[in-house]
């Protein structure tokens, strides 16, 4: 009986606790800042997972190159019997920006927290122009 009584306070208790788990806020674990260099696609350099309450959050400012509609996303890696691989799995929205020299625009993903390594994936949509710029992801 003890051990049924002290299961059900072990269990209240973490429901109680549960409403504050992931309130402080979320990223990309490791966080970084970085530089974007890409004539069609850039496959991020940089690897992350994913804490807090699962959010990511892109901020890309332009400095040089024309006005470009990007789509980005957040790849996760995928492993399995042949190892782990960059296969295109998508985790969370695409975000569509137009890209513009001295604009910083801002993408929102929610991909869930995970510790496996993510990535930004980015494609240009209306043309192959060389763009440069900062990104911030955090």
């Amino acid at each position: 009986m003890l051990n049924k009584v002290v299961l059900f306070i072990t269990v209240a208790s973490t429901l109680m606790l549960a409403p504050l788990s992931g309130i402080a806020s979320a990223a990309a674990n490791p966080g970084f800042t970085s530089t974007y260099d890409f004539n069609t696609n850039l496959y991020g350099a940089h690897t992350f997972g994913v804490t807090g309450d699962g959010y990511v959050t892109g901020k890309f400012t332009g400095t040089s190159g024309p006005n470009e509609t990007v789509a980005i996303i957040v790849e996760i890696q995928t492993c399995g019997f042949f190892g782990c691989n960059w296969d295109g799995q998508q985790v969370g929205s695409t975000c569509t920006k137009v890209f513009s020299i001295g604009v910083t625009v801002t993408c929102v993903f929610n991909t869930g927290n995970s510790n496996t390594l993510h990535r930004l994936d980015f494609s240009e949509q209306t043309g192959t122009q060389y763009l440069k710029g900062n990104v911030v992801v955090s």
